[in-house]
Formats: structure tokens, sequence, C-alpha cells
């Protein structure tokens, strides 16, 4: 019988693909459990939700009681993270597990995809070990935020996995469809993986027709989801506007503040714990360039020594992941560079591949690293102090004392349904409202002066009860490009400063609450 096997290609083929779809399987469940016990406390409890995730989460409950983002409230992106959210509120409630139960199935999608990719250029289960780093290394505790990245980062790479099957029309126009989705979460990404792909084709063996086919109907497939997808909302909100809040705004005033900029590492260092600075920022800050450099290296046409479908493929992956990462440049978060990873994860796996011995070994070490890491520190988490609170928006979890405090003071203050202007957090927790078109005053040009005119103009046409903020208001703006003036005197003239926690929040109530309190009293 093992004769026959030996002589029937086609039986082990279908062992070969089984065998791959169980490694998919497994290395999809160890990520999924590792970022599920870094979001939520075991077995249900989720935690407070962080990050940037949450800006799109709030405008996704916004969207849903009918305002729309660049007419009623600010937004410097597309509509795709927004009306994402918007769907999840529909179906599941505007809960606090909503943004962390997202991440763990935009976690699955990434790992499955990369390892979808990687297969075309790296053979049996080591086609697993690019998703294993991922989920090690890329996946840490700030990072781990259902935010447009993630989101951007899922279309792209479907967008290569299709690709990676064959250049056909038909491909083409699907891969076509799922860069326009990535634009419809980054417009950034979107069209610097659009243009990697372009002069991917131009560069390609084919003839000069084909070619043109090819980018073509790429650009018509990405250009045509773009406009289907927020062509109502540029209708809406006027194409002058539109174009003020995803053009105009990120090109002037988007690196302002530090954490848009290059000055990001050196802040985002600081802002992690001490043994996250030392296993994540080394590995994915080094890594990255390395895979590219060193690939680009390999397949010059001078020292290529590849068959053309594997350098093709190789070609692919690589300018793909080029694409990703000159969009995130100009500010190199650890968040933003994780996300634009999985191509230079596939590629760094591939170039210790080829060294027979030292570097089998290194893959070999790194896997082992990336899965002590990504078991380990979902356990701390789950074995740290921790604390819950039963919120509007469902049982929540804290790992910060401070927090834990300060949300159970305002449990008795806040009612679901108030307007309160604080901290994205606050609004999936209280099931409260924002009536100001922005979410935060930055005191940089961040802030524009008709930002704080027309949310002074908002709190004074609903009952604002609470301002939840860090800003001294006590204090006038310390530099000419803060805008908060106007805001601070408003604060101060209107409410009162009720309590201070060791975060430096700062909880100022309206003066007529405390009025009604003494009344009822």
């Amino acid at each position: 019988m093992s004769a026959i096997a030996e002589r029937n290609p086609t039986k082990r083929e279908n062992s070969g693909s089984t065998s791959f779809r169980l490694c998919v399987l497994g290395i999809v469940l160890f990520a999924v459990i590792s970022c599920y016990f870094r979001l939520f406390i075991f077995p249900d409890v989720p935690l407070l939700p962080s990050g940037d995730a949450l800006w799109f989460f709030v405008s996704g409950s916004r969207i849903v009681a009918n305002q729309l983002p660049y007419r009623d409230f600010f937004e410097i992106l597309p509509v795709g993270s927004d009306l994402c959210y918007a769907l999840l509120i529909k179906v599941f409630g505007f809960s606090t597990f909503v943004p962390n139960l997202t991440m763990v199935i935009l976690a699955a999608g990434v790992i499955s995809l990369t390892t979808l990719c990687a297969r075309h250029v790296l053979q049996g289960a080591i086609a697993v070990i690019p998703a294993l780093l991922i989920a090690g290394f890329a996946f840490s505790n700030e990072t781990l935020n259902a935010t447009h990245h993630w989101f951007c980062t899922a279309a792209a790479m479907a967008a290569i996995a299709v690709l990676l099957g064959g250049i056909t029309p038909a491909r083409v126009l699907t891969a076509g469809v799922f860069i326009g989705l990535a634009a419809c979460f980054t417009q950034t990404t979107g069209a610097t993986v659009c243009a990697a792909l372009m002069l991917y084709f131009v560069f390609r063996a084919d003839n000069p027709r084909v070619r043109r086919q090819n980018v073509l109907l790429l650009v018509s497939a990405a250009a045509g989801v773009f406009i289907l997808v927020n062509g109502y909302f540029v209708r809406a909100a006027g194409l002058g506007n539109w174009f003020f809040c995803m053009f105009v705004f990120p090109l002037h005033y988007f690196g302002v503040p530090d954490f848009n900029n290059w000055r990001v590492i050196w802040s985002d260092f600081h802002l992690h714990r001490s043994f996250e600075r030392w296993i994540y920022f080394p590995f994915v800050y080094c890594s990255i360039p390395i895979a590219y450099y060193a690939t680009l290296s390999r397949l010059r046409p001078s020292t290529a020594r590849f068959r053309l479908p594997e350098r093709d493929r190789l070609m692919l992956i690589l300018t793909a992941g080029l694409g990703m990462l000159v969009a995130i440049a100009p500010a190199p978060s650890l968040l933003r560079l994780s996300s634009a990873s999985p191509p230079a994860m596939i590629l760094l796996v591939w170039l210790f591949d080829r060294d027979v011995v030292s570097g089998k070994r290194l893959n070999a070490c790194f896997a082992a690293a990336a899965a002590i890491v990504a078991i380990a520190v979902p356990l701390e988490h789950q074995l740290r102090w921790n604390a819950s609170l039963d919120l509007p928006g469902g049982r929540t979890a804290f790992l910060d004392r401070i927090e834990y405090e300060e949300y159970r003071w305002l449990l008795e203050r806040i009612h679901p349904g108030d307007y309160v202007f604080g901290k994205p957090a606050m609004y999936p927790s209280f099931h409260i409202r924002n009536p100001a078109p922005v979410a935060l005053f930055d005191i940089s040009n961040y802030t524009r002066p008709q930002q704080v005119e027309a949310s002074i103009r908002s709190f004074d046409q609903h009952h604002l009860s609470l301002v939840v903020t860090k800003l001294r208001l006590d204090k006038p703006p310390a530099a000419e490009d803060d805008h908060t003036g106007p805001f601070r005197t408003y604060v101060r003239a209107h409410f009162h400063l009720e309590q201070t926690f060791g975060n430096g929040d700062a909880i100022w109530e309206a003066n007529e609450n405390r009025s009604s309190r003494v009344a009822d009293k």
C-alpha cells in the first residue's frame, strides 16, 4: 500500500493540503487564544477598551444615532472603520466587549492571511512561522487595538493572497476590490499599496497590453469600491468639507503632535512597560527594515538565482510590503509598524530558510521565543491585580487601580444618555454622549480654533453635565498654537472642579447640577 501511495501524486498532494490546513487552524487558534486572554479576564470579562479603536467605536455609535462623519463630527479618515463599528453596535450593542472581540477576530484574519501568503514562498510547516512571529512580537498589549490600521492590513493581505495565486484578470480585479477596501480604512495605505502593485505590474515580464490591462483593472476596482463606500458621506458633508478633513488637515496639521511624527518612537518607547520595551521594540524596529533590505539585495538581477515564478512571488510580497511601510513611515509608532509587519515577517523567515544551517536555527529560535511570549504575556495578564465593575456598557475589568477608582466614582454620578465631554472609553462604559464635533482637544495646531468654537456652541445647545480632562483649566494656554483658551474660559465659567485623580484626570461638574443636588437635599 505504501508503494502505491508513493506512486500516487494526487494522494500525496491531498495529504499535504490536509496537513497545511491543520497547521493553519492550529496557528490561528493559538493566536486567538493568546489575543483573547490579553483582552479578556477569564472567562469572559473584557478589559476596559483603550487606544485608537475607541475613536472609531464612538464614531460608529454616532452614526447609529443618525450623525454623519465630516458633517456632524470630525474625522480625518474614510468611513470604513466607523461603518464596521456601527454595524457591530447594531448587532451587539454599545458594549465594552465589542472593540476587544473585534481585535480577536482581526487577529485571526491577519494570522490566517499571512499563513496563506507564506505558503507560496515557504514549504511545509515552516510556513506558519511568520504568523507565529506576529502573534508573539507584533501583537503586544498596546498594539492589540482594533483600529483602522489592522482593518487595512487584513484587506491588503487579502489582496496579496489573491495575486499570489496567479495574475489573471479576475484575480487582479478581486485584488483591486480589496485594495479599495483597504483605502476605505486608511486612505494613505490604500494609495501606497495600490501604487506599489501598479509598479509590480509594470515591471513584470508581461507584454505592454497585459500590463496596461492589469493596471487599469486594479485602479478601476479600487476606485469603484472607494467611491461606493464613501460617496454618500461625501455628498452629505459637501465635497469641500470632506476634502479638508481627508487631505488638507492631514497634510498641514496631522504631524504636529509628537504621536504623529518621528518623535513617536521615543514617546511610545517610554509609554510601554519596561519588559515590553525590550521585547517588542527591538524585534519590530529591527526585523522589518532588515527583511526588506536583505530581500532587495537577494533579488537584484545581478545576484538573483531563482526560478521566475518564485522571484515574481517574492517581488509581489516585497513590493506590497514596502507600500504598507511607506504609508506609516512619517509616524512609525509600534502599533503602525506592527500592523505593516506581515509581509516583512514572511520575507524574514524566507531569508533565514535560505541558509540551510544557521538560518534554520534562527527560525527555530525566533519561533520558540515568539511562542513563549505569546503564552507568558496573557498568563501575566490573568495573574496580575484586576477588579471589575458592572457598568451600563457591561461588566468590565480594570488592571489600573486609579482608573478603577475613577470609574467607580463616576458610576454614581453619570447616567446613561448624559452629555459628557471626556475620555473615549467613558462613552461605551456609561452609554453617554459627546455633543462636541471632536473627541478631545490638543494643545497644538492639531486642534483648530473653529473646532473649539463649534464645540462650545454644541455645549450650549445640550445639557453638558461633566467635563473630564487632563488640561490644567485653571491656567491660560501656554503656547501660541494652543487654541483651547475659549474652552478653558467656558468651563471655568459654567463648571466647578469636583474631583481629581492620580492619573491626571480632573472632573468638572456643571454648576447647575450642584445647585439641583443642593435643592433636592
